[in-house]
């Protein structure tokens, strides 16, 4: 089902496993709405996080025991009240009561401003997909995304993730890249410290890790393919990136990019466009 705005709107039910909405209110009300009315919700895509911060009385969970896989475009980080809230230790947006035990797929995309993956999502033991878009990566978003060990597949559009292979500790037996097996990025900041982290992983773990390479030059790819000679690589123009959702069918909503699972009820699901 793809909806335009509210929830409270949409003719949800027991049975939707799969909604897309246009515009959702930062407001806990509208999400908790979402999962009380369907428990069953498997995909749940949001192109656009509104810009409405109110924190919910007494904290209360909303637990989403069935979804598989959640996009979300977060926007409108334009003055200090709301940058507060999207980066502070006391942010009202509606992801830090989402509680997601199943949840294999994950991309976020911020527009502009600031975002910390680690106070918006809590512990995700099953996430093999992690998607992110427009993010610069502190300390606590590397050690989250190093502490997910089911993760096999990383994705890194617009975002700066040189820290992320160099905050490995030399030494430990624990490896955070041992299941990975597929990353995708547009940029080669940190190529050394990443090459690095790979190599040791495979040592640990030989495997084939494929390498999705967004829009970079001849040459720079080259060099890397001789770094890492066991690897797959897959070159992406940028004009035809297949990571990119293009299918929005209305020009005021940014694509996001997105993880999808097609399953055998996705002919169910009901489409109603705005």
């Amino acid at each position: 089902m793809v909806f335009p705005r509210c929830p409270e709107c949409a003719p949800l039910g027991p049975d939707l496993t799969h909604l897309e909405i246009r515009h959702l209110s930062s407001h806990v009300l509208s999400l908790r709405a979402i999962f009380e009315a369907s428990p069953s919700l498997h995909t749940l895509t949001i192109y656009k996080l509104g810009r409405r911060f109110v924190q919910e009385p007494g904290f209360r969970s909303i637990v989403a025991n069935s979804l598989h896989t959640l996009n979300v475009t977060i926007g409108y980080d334009e003055n200090d009240h709301e940058r507060k809230f999207f980066s502070g230790e006391t942010c009202g947006c509606p992801l830090t009561y989402l509680v997601t035990p199943n949840l294999i797929n994950l991309a976020v995309k911020l527009r502009f401003g600031f975002f910390c993956l680690s106070k918006h999502f809590r512990k995700l033991p099953k996430l093999e997909k992690l998607k992110i878009s427009g993010l610069n990566l502190d300390r606590r978003d590397v050690r989250w995304i190093q502490k997910l060990s089911t993760l096999t597949h990383i994705e890194l559009v617009r975002t700066d993730h040189t820290g992320l292979w160099d905050n490995y500790k030399a030494g430990s037996s624990s490896d955070p890249w041992r299941n990975l097996t597929s990353v995708t990025m547009s940029s080669l900041c940190g190529r050394a410290e990443m090459v690095k982290a790979i190599c040791r992983s495979y040592t640990q773990s030989p495997r084939t890790i494929t390498f999705n390479i967004v829009g970079r030059k001849q040459e720079d790819l080259e060099e890397l393919q001789s770094e890492l000679p066991n690897a797959v690589f897959n070159f992406i123009a940028p004009e035809t990136d297949p990571f990119i959702c293009h299918d929005i069918p209305h020009t005021d909503y940014e694509d996001i990019d997105l993880w999808s699972e097609g399953s055998e009820d996705d002919s169910s699901d009901a489409e109603t466009n705005p």
